[in-house]
This record gives structure tokens, sequence and C-alpha cells, in this order.
């Protein structure tokens, strides 16, 4: 039995570049692997029957022609289109099984190929990525990566201490691992809060100047962080990997900074006025319903008044003061 095929012809000595839109190379669509390769490693296994030699004879970059086929006026995805040419309805199915094989391995191809980032060291970026709901790591912070450094303009250094510092300060702690644990232990606060008093003061040493322990200003902030990571960490649990449809997605908040204006400034020391907005999601997930008490906070204004020093060749968070 074979498959019904459109008309095709060949088109001798015509570049890609050259050719009408309604024209693609068949070969493209399998990002240069052919199936009878993927075939022969067993990465597709059964999920191309033998009647369908000539989908693969089609398919085959080394073999592979140009295709002529008709425009359509709402064209499907670029991927599904180039693995449709050429296929009857009873082919399909193949071709979009062997598409989300050659979707994966193009994934993959792709992370390995990235290009280096900036050196966090440096920079004073966190080395992180967002990760997927499946694959979140645990995570000990440090206060070596936690400095934010003197080489920074005052400006980018606020910047910098709440959108990245705090706003990762309230997610600390947030892991597979803490899930498991947490369920295994039945839920409840105290987990998140035990994870939330280990890490506050390792956020604190970070971003505040040596002796914030001796100044009752900075304890309460680090008091008020370590309380609000716990908050928002218990929040989290309750909505990760939820088998409630109300939790789109998993509870978090942050911060973002609109402007720094520069009040005053000497070779050491900068105070600003910074202005900022605390975010959350919400409306994406049952945090409201956890907490009867819970007010959101999405879109509220803040304005603090900000002194960073530069202590060891980092700036650290001396007073922080938040406008009422």
């Amino acid at each position: 039995m074979s498959i019904e095929r459109p008309e095709q012809r060949t088109i001798i000595n015509v570049s890609p570049e050259a050719l009408p839109a309604h024209i693609e190379r068949v070969d493209e669509a399998f990002d240069n692997t052919s199936l009878p390769q993927a075939h022969a490693e067993g990465l597709v296994d059964n999920q191309v029957p033998d009647h369908a030699q000539d989908v693969i004879d089609i398919a085959n970059p080394d073999t592979a022609n140009f295709i002529e086929r008709t425009a359509r006026e709402e064209p499907v995805s670029h991927r599904r289109r180039n693995l449709l040419i050429g296929l009857g309805a009873g082919a399909a199915g193949i071709a979009l099984a062997v598409g989300a094989f050659v979707g994966i391995k193009g994934a993959t191809d792709g992370s390995h190929n990235a290009a280096p980032g900036s050196d966090p060291k440096a920079t004073g970026q966190l080395n992180e990525t967002s990760p997927s709901p499946s694959a979140l790591q645990e995570h000990n912070y440090t206060v070596q990566e936690l400095l934010i450094p003197a080489t920074l303009s005052g400006e980018d250094a606020a910047k910098m201490l709440f959108e990245q510092r705090f706003s990762t300060w309230y997610a600390a702690g947030a892991s597979d691992k803490l899930s498991s644990d947490w369920l295994k232990a039945g839920g409840g606060g105290a987990m998140p809060k035990s994870m939330a008093a280990a890490s506050g003061p390792t956020f604190a040493d970070a971003v505040m100047v040596p002796d914030w322990r001796n100044r009752p200003s900075l304890v309460r902030i680090e008091q008020r962080e370590e309380a609000v990571n716990a908050d928002a960490l218990e929040t989290w649990l309750m909505t990760y990997k939820s088998h409630d449809a109300q939790d789109k997605e998993p509870y978090k908040r942050s911060l973002t900074v609109e402007k720094a204006d520069v009040v005053s400034s000497t070779d050491s020391s900068i105070i600003l006025t910074v202005y900022a907005t605390e975010h959350e999601n919400a409306d994406k997930n049952r945090a409201i319903q956890i907490d009867p008490n819970h007010t959101s906070i999405e879109g509220n204004k803040l304005v603090g008044h900000v002194q960073l020093n530069k202590v060891d060749g980092s700036w650290k968070l001396a007073d922080l003061k938040w406008q009422i």
C-alpha cells in the first residue's frame, strides 16, 4: 500500500533563497535528522510502519528535492506545515510523531549551543534560570553569590537590591525536595518558617552592612523579609504542582524599580529615593482562598529612602525607610 502524494517536481540549480514563498525544502523540517537515522537509533521505535517508506524517502536529507505545494491563506505553524508537505491524511500521524521527536532534539541541541553569559561574580547577576515545575533544584544561597558589586552605579545597585536580591529572598528555599518533604510531613507552616529562618541571615549578611545585627532598623528589615519569605514559601508549597484547576501557576511575589533618584553621594556612600512596585500572581492561584486575610499587593507603589555604603568592594544597605 502506498501513500498518495501531491504532484511534485524537481527544481534544478535553484538556491533556497531564490524560491517562491510557497516552495520549501522538506529536509529542513527535520533539522537535518533523517527518519531512517532516528529509527536506526531506536528513537522512533515502531512509530513509523513499513508502509511509510515512501514518506521516509521524501524526508531523507540526502535525497530530498524541492516540493511545490499550494499556498494556504491561513498557514499552520512553520514546523507542522513543513512536516505535512507531501503527506496524505493517513501519514499525518506519523509526521506529527516524528515532529515531536525532532522538536525535542532541537531543543536539546540548542541548550548545548547557547552562548555563555557574563561572569556572575563581575556583574552581580545570579547564575540561575527559570526552572520548569518538574525540575526545581534545591539551592542554598551563599553570601558570596548574593553580593552587589561596588563597580555598579548607585542607581543600578539599588535596582539590583530590590529586583534581584529581595525578590530572590522572597522565594528562597523553594525546590522539589522541599515540596516532597513538606508533603510527607503533612504540610503546615513549620517547615517554611524553618527554611526562612535558615536563609534570612545569609541574605542579610550579603546585602546589609556588616554590623546590621546592632542596628535595630536593619534587624527589623531582616525579620520582615524573613516573615515574607516564610509566608510566600508556604503559599508556594500549597499551589505548586497542585491538582486544583485554580492553581494555574504556583504563588510568587517580587519587586520592580521604576527609578532611583540620587539625593547625595560620596566616594563611599550614596543616598537615593527609590520608586518601586510590588507584584504577585495571586490571580493565577488560590493564594487569597488559602489566606482569607491576604490583601493583594499587585501594583502597590512604594517610595523608599535608601542609603548604600561601599564595604570591601560591595554595596551594602545601611538604611531603608519606606514612605507611608
